[in-house]
């Protein structure tokens, strides 16, 4: 029979247990949120004088940081960020975009924030004898994103005009994108809306965006090594002890 060299032994056991020893349980998790906004203006008509568009004029005001709750611990963090852009002057096929967005990652800790940021759109008529037109297309997209050991996410916009009512002209304006683990979520839809400002008239579209994000994770914890490695490995250094005592 082939006697086991001491060397040999000891070199599988390790070989086997320095893997399994420094396994680890790793945790992160990560969360990201989006509203993006867009109003193009596709039809433009001066109802009385055909194309004199000289008392018409905007007023846009985009997303910011209007509001948040942030609560965290550990080294989670969660920032907010603000995109925007618009066209001047007012021109067919003119857009104005936006987009407002939350994210946040952790790997011991835990974070929760809720953002709010409101937007508005006004068209202003100070001529006094002309009416005006505007065709517009409201469009917008939700989407939340989350990975990791716990995250979730949604975001949500409300749009009115300036009575006040929940809907613009025709449609209902809220949408909601939520999700829960390791997944992603998106809603897109548009709306046509047309305007009509007599003179001295003015109106305004507003839009009010809403995003929650949570996240938690606990610090890396080593894995416990399996019993049967100990079996295996106790059987193993008696060979290497009776080949010494062989020896001599």
């Amino acid at each position: 029979m082939k006697n086991f060299s001491p060397k040999l032994v000891t070199t599988l056991a390790l070989t086997i247990a320095l893997p399994i020893a420094t396994q680890t349980a790793n945790a992160s998790s990560s969360f990201s949120a989006e509203v993006a906004l867009s109003v193009t203006l596709d039809g433009l008509s001066n109802l009385s004088s055909g194309t004199d568009f000289s008392g018409l004029s905007y007023d846009f005001t985009p997303f910011s940081g209007d509001y948040n709750e942030i609560v965290s611990s550990g080294d989670a963090i969660v920032t907010d960020q603000y995109n925007t852009s618009g066209l001047l002057p007012l021109s067919l096929a003119g857009t104005f975009t936006e987009s407002f967005s939350v994210s946040g990652n952790v790997n011991n800790g835990d974070a929760s924030g809720y953002f709010e940021s409101f937007s508005d759109l006004s068209f202003f008529n100070h001529s006094t004898t002309d009416s005006y037109q505007l065709d517009l297309t409201f469009a917008y997209t939700l989407s939340a994103s989350v990975s990791g050991e716990f995250a979730d996410a949604d975001a949500s916009i409300m749009y009115f005009d300036e009575n006040g009512l929940t809907s613009v002209v025709e449609t209902d304006a809220a949408a909601f994108a939520s999700v829960f683990g390791s997944q992603q979520d998106n809603v897109s839809d548009s709306l046509s809306i047309s305007l009509i400002l007599a003179p001295g008239d003015y109106e305004t579209l507003y839009a009010d965006a809403f995003i929650n994000g949570s996240i938690a994770a606990s610090s890396p914890a080593p894995v416990p090594v399996p019993a049967a490695f100990w079996f295996f490995a106790s059987a193993l250094f008696p060979l290497a002890r009776a080949r010494k005592m062989n020896k001599s």
